[in-house]
């Protein structure tokens, strides 16, 4: 009897993959342009940047507190039953400020909780989208299903703001009647495959003690520890910075599709420094630290002409293109270097500092802009980052980075 080995069909042939890739690619797109309207719907509402900050961190928070332990949470839970309720859980909250904008004025509190609950679900959501793609492909086409993911959310960064600018000038409601929308597509996506649930593990782990090797291990690094340090500067200066154009922008008359072209500008860098990083990466190797950190300092340095379009979208550009590269080089720290056992629970680190950068930054920007005006604030957040390069200047570890290497320390 003569066996005939089939061929799993082509990756865009996958019914399930495809599902999923559309209903993700329209929930992004649908939080992208939430999260850029949130802050202008309360900015049209108060007038008041440092009540937009507060939005914006609400929205952003989540990130700090749920990465760590929602990992293992996700890994013990089927996977399509924790994208399926996020959201479904996502669409609710904002159907909810639909409701309140047509009839009515939405209350900060009401605002403030949509940014916390889409943001929270969001962590999982995303968590459980890691898990799925190994369930729905065969192992040979994992990487052209990851690559294709990229893709995806590089696109949603670009046109996703631009789109949420638009749509806010059509109507306040409008923006996030679509990111409504964009939760019933992804629902109805994940509901419409099949064959694609796996037990979920069983294993009770002790969550707190995990969270707590990750965070040794990275206290002991010293290379990895001053990098992260450096994430966390660069996200306060430059989310400070988006917080305080969109303050200036709305007291100019600045129209909202304009100020979402602007705030794309770091998804058209990232596509760009994506392109360039893995050259760059192997010509430099982990010095790559050093240099990327100036060369933020010097793009913020374009906003000194004046936090406007212009300036900004030139900011933003650049800070993008060296973030990607810079991303690139983390990653392939943390892969090199963390054991295999830990890079999990060490990855949720780096992400937590991240996303600590990305949630104070509006805050820190909103008091500055409402307390010393707009145009005090470039000067500051430029000084801020030219420390913070001196400072990584001063330090061994990133001065003299680790050699690049292809095994990984115990």
């Amino acid at each position: 009897m003569t066996v005939i080995d089939e061929k799993p069909p082509a990756l865009w042939r996958n019914r399930n993959f495809v599902l999923l890739w559309i209903g993700s690619a329209a929930s992004v797109m649908g939080s992208r342009v939430s999260g850029i309207a949130l802050p202008l719907l309360v900015l049209a509402l108060t007038g008041s940047p440092v009540q937009a900050g507060w939005v914006a961190f609400a929205g952003m928070l989540p990130d700090l507190l749920l990465y760590l332990p929602a990992g293992p949470l996700v890994d013990r839970w089927d996977w399509r039953r924790v994208m399926v309720l996020s959201e479904l859980g996502r669409g609710l909250a904002v159907c909810a400020l639909v409701i309140s904008l047509v009839f009515g004025t939405p209350g900060i509190a009401l605002i403030i909780a949509v940014a916390f609950v889409e943001g929270a679900l969001g962590v999982f959501y995303r968590l459980a989208e890691r898990l799925s793609v190994p369930s729905v492909v065969p192992e040979g086409q994992v990487a052209g299903a990851l690559a294709a993911n990229e893709t995806r959310m590089n696109s949603a960064l670009l046109l996703g703001r631009s789109l949420g600018g638009f749509l806010f000038g059509l109507g306040r409601a409008v923006p996030f009647v679509v990111d409504a929308l964009s939760f019933a597509v992804s629902f109805g996506t994940l509901v419409s495959m099949w064959g694609t649930t796996r037990r979920p593990t069983r294993e009770r782990r002790h969550i707190l003690r995990e969270m707590i090797e990750g965070l040794s291990w990275v206290g002991r690094d010293p290379f990895l520890r001053a990098d992260l340090v450096v994430t966390v500067g660069v996200g306060i200066c430059v989310h400070a910075l988006i917080l305080t154009f969109l303050a200036g922008a709305q007291q100019h008359g600045v129209s909202p599709f304009l100020i979402g072209v602007t705030l794309s500008m770091p998804g058209i860098g990232g596509v760009i420094g994506a392109l360039v990083a893995a050259p760059i990466f192997r010509r430099f190797g982990f010095s790559v630290t050093l240099a990327q950190t100036w060369i933020w300092a010097g793009a913020l340095a374009f906003p000194l002409l004046g936090v406007d379009v212009l300036p900004v979208t030139g900011a933003l550009l650049v800070t993008g293109f060296i973030g990607s590269v810079g991303n690139v080089s983390m990653n392939m720290y943390l892969v090199r270097q963390a054991p295999a056992h830990m890079l999990g629970r060490v990855s949720g680190v780096a992400l937590m500092a991240l996303f600590v950068g990305n949630a104070v930054g509006p805050l820190y920007g909103g008091f500055l802009a409402e307390h010393l005006g707009v145009d005090a604030v470039a000067p500051i957040l430029f000084a801020g980052m030219v420390l913070l390069a001196v400072w990584a200047t001063t330090v061994p570890a990133i001065r003299r980075p680790p050699a690049f290497t292809t095994g990984s320390t115990a």
